[in-house]
């Protein structure tokens, strides 16, 4: 809020008992100071008038980058999270074939062991049959 002269000379008169007349070199001053501080204000504002713009710009390619990056870490992590399952399933089928090759070997040495009682059988009642023993 600017004053004009009539305002500063009733003010100036109000408060300091001081009469300023409207040719007062102190009025020439003010407005001098008046002219320069509007200049000034003007420059400050068209600076941070231009400094809003370059922080809006930033910001804006600020963001632009964190969603470039966002948007490549969630593909990232639907790659390792695919990459994991496929791994998981691998090893799931790795392991069933394992536990298969366990199971076949079981049996395997089971009938052997029945194979070999069998046998041992058939031997001790040849054995008694012929009467090799005794």
């Amino acid at each position: 809020m600017s004053l004009n002269q009539d305002e500063i000379i009733q003010i100036v008169a109000k408060e300091f008992d001081i009469l300023l007349t409207k040719d007062d070199p102190i009025l020439a001053v003010l407005a001098v100071h008046d002219v320069v501080l509007k200049s000034y204000t003007t420059e400050v504002t068209k600076n941070i008038e231009q400094t809003r713009n370059r922080l809006e710009l930033f910001t804006s390619d600020y963001q632009n980058q964190i969603k470039s990056l966002t948007q490549d870490l969630i593909k990232e992590g639907y790659t390792l999270q695919e990459k994991i399952k496929d791994l998981l399933e691998q090893d799931r089928q790795n392991s069933q074939i394992k536990n298969r090759r366990i199971n076949i070997a079981f049996w395997i040495a089971i009938t052997l062991t029945s194979v070999a009682s069998i046998a041992a059988v058939v031997a001790i009642v040849l054995i008694k049959i012929l009467g090799i023993c005794s």
